[in-house]
């Protein structure tokens, strides 16, 4: 004996007659019966999945779906039905779509935090960098006491001692005539012989109004933009091989915010050589890519500057770079330094592309270890692949840090002559407001914004879609294991099944014959009867659709009623 564990009639066939339909293992033998097995196999689980199909349609739980497949329905409710869950199914996907485009797009927002009291406001780095960093009288010493003036060694110290991005072209004339180019000391030895001193540059230092000694303040850094003097700056005391940084804050009650330096006028006699000023946050240094906030050529009196300060909070974390647009200091390694920062990140990426066109490293990138630093032979490299380093760069991939500060420029002050040698530059009033990046749409909200479009829509929870799986999947290939026969059954009936002849006429269907009238004896007249099946279901009373003649349809809208 044998159930049909999925609702089907039960047979019994042991020592009665055979079904008509094949039994397990009749599939032929010999030659190419493993193929035709396969080939039976792929057959019932069409027919599982067809069956199936069927099941999910009638049992569904999304909203219109079962009306759609409904035996007895007529065809422009059908139809009715299934445009319905097409369109909510398509406005879901476009919502969808909506909501994951803000979610990839926008899902941060930065307001203002005003808990300015209790703050820990730093002082900003400040780097001075003379344009002209060579010290020209030491420089022409040296040149006459070793070698009786030469001008060629006199211009390739000059150079050495002004080494940048933007001085390598200086180098041109020197590698393409060959002379003067020292090789018995690495660059670098050579620039910290001949650049401006500390002592011989600076003449008085003052720091939130109390005085501190200049050259233990202001550290010596070679930088992308020149040899410069950095003050409170943790890369300036890693480029000086010193362990020992702390970043110097301000007090709001301290009597001035302000850093004031007075700086020895080169040359004395002459046109004056400009300063240029950073001001920038203590864990960066000047790049090529960052314009100074001021060329100081000996006249302004006081800068006034603004601090806008930026942090993320850690829920932003869950968020990729590209959606929060920032990068957190511990969450990308680099070469260049050991958090991560916007200066740094760009100048990583210039430092790989040099590397691969020149095999080494400016010795400004000296604090990097196990990268060969460029000497006097590689100036030629150098000089040759300058402009298109510089050009390439421009297409480096570099976000902001998460906590970003930016300091801008609010007020200037010349002083009464161009003899001046001090400068002051101090906070514009005390930093009361700071910006607060957080998460605005997390995977949360994107979760609960998706359940909620597609149940209004659509009903569709996240069991429905499991649901869909276990129909499709488990469901139909344990009825192809355990309910063999049951599905040769169905594959027969839907073999043998006679076909209704095919209305091909081209009469429109709203011009087909109209139904007998109706009434009892148009009732009659117009339905035809038909014997019930054995097991079937009896048929309603009271109104029901007609069954149509010689398979062509009637309008669905007409009702006859029995006798």
């Amino acid at each position: 004996m044998y159930g049909g564990m999925y609702g089907g009639p039960q047979l019994a066939y042991v020592g009665g007659p055979q079904p008509p339909w094949p039994r397990p293992g009749a599939e032929p033998r010999g030659h190419g019966g493993g193929g035709k097995k396969l080939a039976s196999r792929c057959r019932l689980l069409r027919t599982s999945l067809s069956y199936q199909t069927k099941q999910f349609f009638d049992n569904s739980t999304l909203h219109g779906v079962r009306y759609i497949r409904e035996e007895g329905r007529p065809f422009c409710e059908r139809f009715m039905w299934f445009c319905f869950t097409s369109i909510g199914g398509v406005a879901t996907l476009i919502i969808i779509a909506s909501l994951w485009e803000k979610f990839q797009t926008n899902p941060t927002i930065t307001g203002l935090d005003t808990d300015f009291h209790n703050w820990d406001v730093p002082f900003p780095a400040v780097a001075l960098c003379p344009v002209h960093a060579g010290n020209r009288s030491a420089i022409e010493e040296y040149v006459q006491a070793n070698y009786e003036g030469d001008p060629d060694v006199l211009e390739f110290l000059n150079a050495v001692a002004n080494f940048s991005y933007r001085g390598i072209p200086a180098f041109k004339n020197i590698v393409e005539k060959k002379k003067g180019m020292l090789t018995d000391k690495p660059l670098r030895e050579y620039q910290k012989m001949f650049v401006k001193s500390c002592e011989g540059m600076f003449l008085k230092c003052e720091l939130r109004a109390q005085s501190i000694d200049c050259c233990d303040y202001f550290l010596p850094m070679p930088t992308e933009v020149g040899f410069c003097y950095v003050s409170n700056s943790r890369l300036a005391y890693v480029a000086n091989n010193n362990a020992s940084f702390s970043t110097r804050y301000i007090r709001e009650t301290d009597e001035k915010w302000a850093l004031k330096v007075d700086i020895q006028r080169f040359p004395e006699k002459g046109p004056v050589e400009p300063i240029l000023v950073y001001i920038q946050s203590n864990d960066e240094a000047p790049i090529v890519d960052v314009s100074p906030q001021h060329e100081w050529m000996y006249q302004l009196k006081k800068l006034s500057f603004s601090a806008k300060q930026t942090y993320t909070t850690s829920e932003a974390r869950q968020l990729s770079i590209r959606q929060r647009r920032c990068v957190f200091p511990d969450e990308i390694k680099l070469d260049t330094d050991s958090i991560y920062t916007y200066t740094s990140c760009m100048s990583q990426c210039r430092l790989r592309r040099l590397l691969k066109l020149c095999g080494c490293a400016p010795f400004f990138y000296a604090t990097i270890k196990n990268k060969k630093i460029c000497g006097v032979d590689d100036l030629g490299c150098l000089v040759e692949k300058n402009a298109k380093l510089l050009d390439e760069s421009k297409s480096c991939k570099c976000e902001l840090g998460c906590m970003n500060t930016v300091y801008e420029v609010e007020k200037l002050e010349d002083g009464p002559s161009r003899k001046s040698s001090d400068i002051e530059m101090s906070f514009v009033s005390w930093p009361i407001v700071r910006y607060k990046r957080e998460v605005l749409f997390g995977w949360v909200d994107l979760l609960v914004s998706f359940g909620g479009i597609a149940g209004l829509f659509l009903g569709f929870s996240l069991l429905s879609g499991v649901e869909i799986v276990y129909y499709f999947t488990m469901r139909a290939c344990c009825m192809l294991l355990r309910d063999a026969d049951e599905l040769r059954r169905l594959q027969h009936e839907a073999e043998t099944a006679p076909r209704p002849p095919l209305d091909l006429a081209l009469t429109p269907y709203f011009l087909q014959p109209q139904p007998p009238p109706r009434g009892e004896k148009g009732a009659q007249a117009g339905v035809t009867r038909v014997k019930p099946v054995l097991d079937a279901q009896p048929a309603p009373v009271g109104r029901f659709y007609p069954q149509p003649r010689h398979g062509v349809l009637r309008r669905p809208y007409l009702l006859e009623y029995l006798p």
